[in-house]
């Protein structure tokens, strides 16, 4: 299908499409006696779709950089708590009870930092490593004991607030 008029030519030099007149208004050619056609354009050839479906692989360096970070903060999360814990009950065994407070408040201090590098390091696998799955069942873990958690305190407070509300009417 052309877009060409019938007084419209192309001039045979510069590929020129004329509107009118006897010569090329780009280059002065006079106007063939025979009419000249455009060569029809070849349509642009679209660029292939990118498949989402493939997914990059990871190197091994960095799916052993991951894993080595998710196992860290997997002991920060898990086992930082217990020794924590552990620490805390042979301080009771101390002879003074203001040594054994202070070593408790420290033992307090390294479960909460620990928790806190746990987090951080599974959101740096999550955002570095996307492709990491044990970064991914990592971070599904946390979220269901952060809602297990959130639960927990919701019936505590329900609880206290029963407990406390029984109170105040003599019943308990």
């Amino acid at each position: 299908m052309s877009d060409m008029n019938n007084n419209d030519w192309v001039c045979p030099k510069c590929g020129t499409l004329n509107n009118s007149g006897n010569f090329c208004v780009e280059c002065g050619e006079p106007k063939p006696a025979v009419p000249v056609t455009p060569a029809p354009q070849a349509a642009p050839v679209p660029a292939p779709a990118p498949s989402y479906s493939q997914k990059p692989k990871e190197k091994p360096e960095d799916e052993k950089a991951a894993t080595m970070m998710c196992l860290i903060s997997v002991l920060c999360m898990y086992a930082t708590p217990v020794v924590t814990g552990i620490v805390g009950r042979l301080c009771e065994a101390l002879p003074s009870q203001e040594a054994a407070g202070i070593v408790s408040m420290v033992m307090v201090s390294v479960a909460g930092l620990s928790w806190i590098a746990s987090i951080v390091l599974m959101i740096i696998v999550r955002v570095k490593y996307r492709q990491n799955l044990f970064g991914k069942i990592l971070m599904w873990v946390y979220i269901g004991q952060l809602i297990l958690a959130i639960i927990g305190c919701i019936i505590l407070f329900v609880a206290c607030a029963a407990f406390v509300d029984g109170c105040n009417q003599g019943s308990w």
